[in-house]
């Protein structure tokens, strides 16, 4: 069961979604769906995340996300452990004017330096 196309049809399954349904939200036809469930073909990368959001699927699809976030590995873990890092080391240089400037989607991690 742990294949894609087991993974797939049965995420669609549970969303009540017909083939062609799950291929108009996802972008592509809804031969290549049943391609997919046929195991005839794989879905490339960005349409393997974009079936993982539509039927809700991220841990079936990407279980080394669930260990990841278990873990405590998570992206936004490793920054959070980065930039406390960069603040102590700043602390015990005596340089106060290190700042980490952060943003609400994480998307620009800085460090400034003043003075």
């Amino acid at each position: 069961m742990n294949q894609i196309k087991d993974i797939i049809r049965v995420g669609r399954a549970r969303k009540s979604l017909s083939q062609t349904d799950l291929a108009q939200k996802i972008g592509v036809v809804a031969s290549a769906v049943s391609q997919w469930e046929a195991g005839k073909k794989i879905p490339s990368g960005d349409i393997l995340i974009k079936l993982a959001k539509e039927l809700d699927i991220v841990d079936e699809l990407f279980p080394d996300r669930k260990k990841e976030r278990r873990n405590g590995n998570s992206i936004e873990s490793r920054i959070d452990t980065i930039e406390s890092f960069i603040q102590e080391i700043g602390k015990k240089l005596n340089m106060p004017g290190i700042n980490i400037s952060q943003t609400n989607n994480r998307q620009a991690n800085g460090i400034v330096v003043k003075g």
